[in-house]
């Protein structure tokens, strides 16, 4: 039995040791950060529970929400710590979306004057806010990982309320805040296989639907038992759990996208090339289709994505007048009333399609600065330098996520708080890109990322020479022998 005087240098190393068995899960952040949770850890549940609360307040011509008091607090300090570099450096995504909000509110004072100015104004802090509170406050893998594990129990949650609203066919989750305020309106639509489409938190049940689906990949790909495995169907079965009872094709469509690309992913693993392989194969597929099919691509996607053959010609036509409107007033569009010019059986004066709804709205310019941020949010990550398997396994969830979301809003429409979540979720994966997202801070023992954690230079010299740093139990206050 050895033993030497405790110094300052062995209180490095059980501090660092004790650490790691408070880290969260055994997740290790990346970066300078500390390993327990950070304040802004607090700002991002409080902004996902947010989303899930059905209030809202009218002040004036603005309707306020509790999300929406989130993002009206933290706007300016997140520009400021956006130009300040504390979101990381600022890249192209960056660049494309301040444009494109730009370009709404000058898109809008166009067609509207100043008569809109209030929408512009909240919708410029809803998008370009939520993008910059997911840059601002998930900096690292730790960060990461705690907003999944939040949206883990939000599915919980929402799982018993979704099953009686769609047994008892009106509103259980809503009412339960009506005491605070304005709760949304049960939307009342018509059974499917059954049941009634629930709504839950959320305006329509396709928002409810989209919200849900996109939780899939990020908590089948959660780590487990503080290792590198993935949880899989240990959590991922809420989310599958949850979007069922919405009964909507655009909601069920990303969940089917991203499964799909998961086992591509996995059974292609030993391929380098195999997003290229996938690259070309669709755009062959797209080419054959649009020559050899008296459909164009997008019918043939529309109906493989609606859920009844009328729902797949309505969205059809909704598309064909929906781009006459946009041919029609290319640059600026035609404003954010339903008064686009269609036939007067039309009735509704929604449009499906979220993509042709920018395009409308705002223009041509509009629509391809939005696409613009939107491919090069995904670009980056897919070009981010990640060696672990955590970390990549959560870059993987991420992109699988705004591909299948991409893919389903070219036939629903998003807003209010599915959309802000949408480019929160934009945001919360530069971290990967900004600087080293592999190095870790000092912690004992094999976190997620199933690598040795690094000696602290501090504590070095303590150690016999070739000896590696793991977790250390003080066994003594005083003495600490092997």
């Amino acid at each position: 039995m050895v033993s030497y005087a405790r110094t300052r240098s062995d209180d490095a190393v059980l501090v660092a040791a004790e650490t790691a068995d408070r880290i969260p899960d055994g997740t290790q952040p990346n970066g300078p950060e500390s390993p327990v949770a950070r304040p802004g850890s607090y700002i991002v549940a409080a902004f996902l529970i947010s989303l899930a609360i059905p209030l809202f307040f009218n002040l004036g011509f603005i309707r306020l929400s509790p999300y929406r008091f989130i993002l009206l607090a933290t706007f300016l300090p997140l520009v400021f710590s956006w130009l300040s570099g504390k979101c990381g450096r600022i890249r192209a995504a960056d660049i494309f979306l301040l444009l494109f909000c730009l370009w709404s509110v000058i898109a809008t004072i166009a067609n509207h004057r100043f008569n809109e100015i209030e929408f512009s104004g909240i919708f410029f802090i809803e998008i370009f806010g939520a993008y910059l509170l997911g840059r601002r406050y998930v900096r690292n893998l730790g960060d990461f990982l705690r907003m999944s594990r939040v949206l883990f129990w939000m599915m919980l949650v929402f799982i018993p309320f979704a099953i009686l609203e769609a047994v008892w066919a009106k509103q259980v989750y809503a009412p339960l805040f009506k005491a605070f305020g304005n709760i949304f309106p049960y939307a009342g639509y018509d059974p499917r296989l059954g049941l009634d489409r629930v709504q839950v938190a959320f305006e329509h049940p396709i928002l409810y639907g989209v919200f849900c689906s996109t939780t899939f990949a990020l908590l089948f790909y959660y780590p487990r038992n503080n290792g590198a495995n993935v949880s899989g169907v240990r959590r991922a079965w809420t989310s599958i759990a949850t979007t069922f009872f919405s009964l909507s094709s655009g909601a069920f469509v990303p969940i089917v996208f991203q499964a799909m690309l998961m086992f591509y992913n996995r059974i292609m693993r030993s391929f380098p090339a195999r997003w290229k392989i996938l690259a070309v194969t669709i755009t062959v597929m797209y080419v054959v289709i649009d020559i050899g099919s008296n459909r164009t691509p997008f019918q043939v996607v529309a109906s493989a994505l609606a859920f009844s053959s009328s729902t797949y010609y309505y969205r059809v036509l909704i598309f064909q007048y929906g781009i006459q409107n946009v041919w029609a007033d290319p640059l600026f569009g035609f404003g954010l009333y339903g008064n686009w010019v269609r036939p007067s059986w039309m009735v509704t004066s929604t449009i499906d399609n979220f993509w042709l709804v920018m395009a409308v709205r705002y223009g041509v310019p509009g629509a391809l600065l939005f696409a613009a941020s939107y491919i090069a949010s995904i670009t980056t990550l897919v070009r981010a330098k990640v060696t672990s398997k955590v970390a990549k396994n959560q870059r993987n969830a991420l992109v699988f996520i705004l591909l299948s979301i991409g893919i389903a809003i070219s036939t629903v429409f998003l807003w209010n708080a599915t959309l802000v979540y949408l480019m929160f979720l934009l945001g919360a994966g530069s971290w990967l890109a900004d600087g080293d997202p592999e190095k870790t801070i000092p912690s004992a023992g094999r976190g997620p990322v199933g690598e040795e954690a690094e000696l602290p230079p501090e504590t070095s010299e303590i150690l016999p020479e070739g000896r590696k740093y793991s977790r250390i139990k003080p066994r003594s206050t005083h003495n600490v022998g092997n």
